[in-house]
């Protein structure tokens, strides 16, 4: 088991347990990645979806982004940078990349606070070392999408 999902599923009744995973938006133009998520089924690739839609009057930052990138010829880059995880562990290493790509390089909403980040990876007290989120990130298998 990886280091999220150490004992039992958080619902034993839940007959899918390890079906999450986190995803990376990447800007084809520049390189860096902008948006940090975590979900199941279909879920890495509906903010895409909803940005082709183009019928939002008021879309997020992220929709926005995507449109954006597609207007001057670029392409969304998606990666799942992790898969077969528990709920709670996506969300611990939603956060953790999160917070080592920062808020100023992504469209995320701030909800996480990056205070002592450093100090516990250093520590290792944190749920992931930094070498290892951004390894996992940067070997995961594209998903090129274009408008």
């Amino acid at each position: 088991m990886n280091d999220f999902n150490e004992g039992e599923p958080e619902n034993p009744l839940d007959p899918y347990p390890y079906r999450f995973y986190v995803y990376t938006y990447t800007n084809s133009l520049t390189g860096e990645v902008f948006y940090v998520g975590k979900g199941s089924d279909d879920r890495h690739t509906q903010h895409v979806k909803e940005a082709a839609r183009k019928n939002k009057s008021n879309p997020s930052p992220l929709i926005s982004a995507i449109r954006s990138i597609w207007a001057q010829g670029g392409k969304v880059i998606i990666r799942k940078v992790r898969k077969d995880m528990g709920p709670v562990g996506s969300i611990q290493h939603e956060k953790t990349l999160i917070l080592l790509y920062g808020y100023e390089q992504l469209v995320n909403r701030p909800h996480y606070k990056r205070r002592n980040l450093a100090r516990r990876i250093e520590k290792g007290t944190h749920h992931e070392s930094a070498t290892t989120a951004v390894s996992a990130a940067a070997t995961a298998v594209p998903l090129v999408l274009d408008g």
